[in-house]
C-alpha cells in the first residue's frame, strides 16, 4: 500500500528515468594487460624546483642569497634566529597579550589569548571576565616557565629554527 505525500510534493524516490545509466569502465584485455607489463611506459620525474642547479649569471631565486646553501628544510636561507630572552621578556611582561606567541609565530596560540584577554576586560563588569583573566594569566605564567625551559614548541619558532 502506497502511502500519501502529505506536502504534495512529488515523490522522485520512484522515477529513476531521468538518471543516466551506468557505464562500466573500458575493460582492458589480457593481451594489453600483458603488453604493458613487457613495454612500460618510462613515467616523467616529478618536479623538485629545489632540486634544480640555477644557471651561471641567472639572479637567485626570490629569499635566497646568491652563492649562499640553502636551508634544507624548504630550500631558503634561513631568516634570522628569534631570541631566547627576547621571548621570555615579552613572555613575562607581555604574556597574557600572547606577544610571545606572534613573536615566534604561533598566530593561532596568539590570537586566542589576545581575545580572551580582551574578552575578559570588556565582560569583567559582570564578573565573568574575571575567569577569563585569570585562565589567561595562568597560562601565561605556565608559557613565561616553557619558554625559561625552552620545553617543546618553545625551544624553537614556527619555522622549526632553534632560539637562540
Amino acid at each position: 500500500m502506497r502511502m500519501s505525500n502529505p506536502y504534495n510534493h512529488f515523490d522522485h524516490s520512484r522515477d529513476d528515468s531521468w538518471a543516466p545509466e551506468p557505464q562500466e569502465p573500458a575493460a582492458q584485455s589480457y593481451a594489453q594487460y600483458q603488453e604493458s607489463l613487457k613495454n612500460p611506459q618510462p613515467q616523467q620525474p616529478a618536479f623538485d624546483p629545489f632540486q634544480q642547479q640555477p644557471q651561471a649569471g641567472a639572479p637567485a631565486p626570490y629569499g635566497q642569497v646568491p652563492g649562499a646553501a640553502p636551508y634544507p628544510a624548504y630550500g631558503m636561507v634561513p631568516a634570522n634566529p628569534k631570541s631566547w630572552v627576547g621571548t621570555a621578556l615579552l613572555a613575562f611582561f607581555l604574556g597574557h597579550f600572547g606577544a610571545h606567541n606572534f613573536y615566534l609565530g604561533y598566530r593561532n596560540r596568539a590570537i586566542a589569548q589576545l581575545s580572551m584577554t580582551v574578552i575578559g576586560w570588556l565582560t569583567a563588569i559582570f564578573l565573568v571576565g574575571f575567569i577569563l583573566l585569570g585562565a589567561v594569566a595562568i597560562w601565561a605564567f605556565v608559557d613565561f616557565v616553557r619558554v625559561l625551559l625552552r620545553s617543546g614548541e618553545y625551544g624553537v619558532d614556527s619555522n622549526g629554527v632553534p632560539l637562540t
